[in-house]
């Protein structure tokens, strides 16, 4: 009998470290690798994460030539935009999006005020994003993410971490045409 429980403990902790280590490693990775190709994604995810890579893969496509430029009117680099992801927290995240959701957005600086309010970043004002964020951003860009987010269910405490993994894979991936356009921004 007492064999037997410890081969379901084990069993159990082999589960629990398997399904951590896809979570938060191998399926960022996947999907960071999904990004970065011209393939669509692997058939094997589930529908859900597979559309949703999709999607941001073409917004990614669209608009990835424009980081370096963006770093560098705001005066970061490639290591404080990792310092960024890194340090952004869950919780404020999932309360920003829970306002975001609760309210009629009219216009850019709403949605941003609503951000500023929940999200702190230790060592960053997040004003100096503001005016790219209303460069870039529309109240449609705005309430359609907030519909694809509320579509897909990604204000749980479990995609956060993994879209922080992903979000960082494919960065790492691009560090070097990142920081190659950079420089050459800044000569």
């Amino acid at each position: 009998m007492k064999k037997i429980l410890i081969i379901i403990a084990a069993l159990a902790v082999f589960l629990v470290v398997g399904f951590y280590t896809a979570r938060n490693y191998l399926l960022p990775q996947i999907i960071a690798k999904s990004v970065n190709s011209d393939k669509p994604a692997p058939s094997y995810l589930p529908k859900k994460i597979e559309n949703t890579v999709n999607s941001v893969k073409k917004g990614i496509d669209e608009n990835f030539d424009q980081l370096p430029i963006i770093l560098n009117k705001l005066n970061l680099d490639f290591d404080d935009l990792i310092r960024i992801i890194d340090n952004v927290d869950a919780k404020e995240i999932m309360k920003a999006q829970n306002e975001l959701y609760n309210s009629d957005i009219q216009s850019t600086n709403q949605a941003y005020d609503i951000v500023v309010k929940n999200v702190h970043l230790q060592g960053y004002d997040l004003e100096i994003f503001r005016p790219i964020f209303n460069e870039k951003m529309t109240v449609r860009k705005i309430n359609k993410f907030i519909k694809i987010a509320e579509d897909h269910q990604l204000q749980t405490s479990i995609s956060i971490p993994m879209a922080r993994n992903t979000a960082k894979q494919i960065l790492m991936n691009n560090r070097e045409k990142i920081e190659s356009e950079l420089a050459k921004i800044n000569n």
